[in-house]
């Protein structure tokens, strides 16, 4: 008997414990200040005015140089519990044929479920993807899909029911934490994964569409990589946690690599460029306020070294890129691309937020 009150206590405590450390305890009313939400209940009411409707997700897609998944997700996204209102394909340049594909996938499967292509002639890089989700969505919830991800059939509900429990967490498919970033004893920063609460998420993002406003109003630190990290740091802002959802095999909750796809030579971690400026770019956003949960070494001292030691190797990768190299001082580096986009970006925000 006095075992199996050991037990109880130490279960109890446990899960407290657990509880406290990776999930969300109290609510931040920043976001609800900052972003307040205009509701409406069909698509016909937010044709008068601008409006979230309630209760509703949509999903975006991205192709950049493969689409060998693009079927596959389309199958898995018209399969979903949680009916999705509309699908935005995003495609950058032209080494897909999207619509071909689309069409193929419609003819087999004879869905009605509403697909749109937004096609860029240039590269929108990872960070487009987030402003077609917000600016041509009315939904309540938008979900970013990576393209090498192969997601089950209740996955959008369950990661709108854990933001919903968590205080309108951002919830992703995979997580990192911070352990150490980059210093004389570490030349890569040192991240683990655990369900629950981490510094940032990946392969989906599923979040409130319009808390994607506070990713528009923070200036990207860079463009060619890093928009995990960087969103995860505008959210943290106005009060958002950041999530990784517990994957459910049984019942379909979970979403998992494409074998093939995730390691192939378009996978964004196996090119060094991008991975140097990552590492340049958690010590940044560190420095302008990014708040790891455990960190052993983001004290300032070792924050503002890590910035001075990758800087130079950090730029000198962007510059080599066809991005542009952000600065503090002017926008005026940027390719005609980018600028066009941010234009067109700018006023559909001033035009929308009003």
């Amino acid at each position: 008997m006095g075992l199996v009150v050991v037990a109880c206590i130490f279960a109890i405590g446990f899960t407290s414990w657990y509880y406290d450390t990776h999930y969300v305890k109290t609510c931040s009313r920043e976001a609800e200040a900052a972003f307040p939400v205009q509701y409406c209940d069909s698509f016909d009411q937010s044709l008068d005015s601008p409006c979230t409707i309630r209760d509703t997700v949509d999903v975006v897609m991205t192709v950049y140089g493969r689409g060998e998944s693009l079927k596959s997700q389309l199958r898995d996204v018209a399969a979903q519990t949680k009916r999705a209102s509309h699908v935005w394909i995003v495609q950058n340049e032209n080494h897909v044929d999207t619509e071909k594909i689309v069409k193929e996938w419609r003819e087999e499967s004879g869905s009605s479920l509403p697909v749109e292509l937004v096609h860029f002639q240039g590269n929108s890089r990872y960070h487009g993807r987030f402003h077609v989700a917000y600016f041509m969505s009315n939904a309540e919830y938008v979900s970013i899909w990576d393209d090498d991800v192969k997601i089950g059939q209740s996955w959008l509900e369950h990661c709108i029911d854990l933001s919903r429990q968590n205080c309108d967490a951002l919830v992703g498919a995979n997580g990192r934490t911070f352990e150490y970033i980059h210093d004389s004893e570490h030349d890569y920063a040192v991240q683990y994964q655990r369900t629950g609460l981490n510094d940032f998420v990946g392969h989906t993002w599923t979040l409130k569409r319009e808390h994607l406003r506070a990713y528009f109003a923070e200036p990207p630190v860079t463009y060619i990589t890093g928009e995990d990290v960087q969103l995860a740091y505008a959210l943290q802002k106005i009060g958002i946690k950041t999530m990784k959802a517990p994957s459910y095999y049984f019942g379909g909750a979970n979403a998992n690599d494409i074998p093939g796809l995730f390691k192939n030579k378009f996978a964004s971690y196996k090119k060094r460029r991008l991975q140097e400026v990552r590492q340049w770019l958690f010590c940044k956003l560190m420095e302008k306020g990014f708040r790891p949960l455990e960190c052993k070494n983001c004290d300032r001292r070792s924050v503002e070294s890590c910035v001075e030691q990758l800087e130079v190797r950090a730029r000198a990768a962007m510059a080599s890129s066809s991005e542009p190299v952000p600065s503090h001082t002017t926008r005026r580096s940027a390719s005609p691309v980018v600028a066009a986009i941010a234009t067109l970006l700018s006023y559909l925000l001033a035009t929308r937020l009003v």
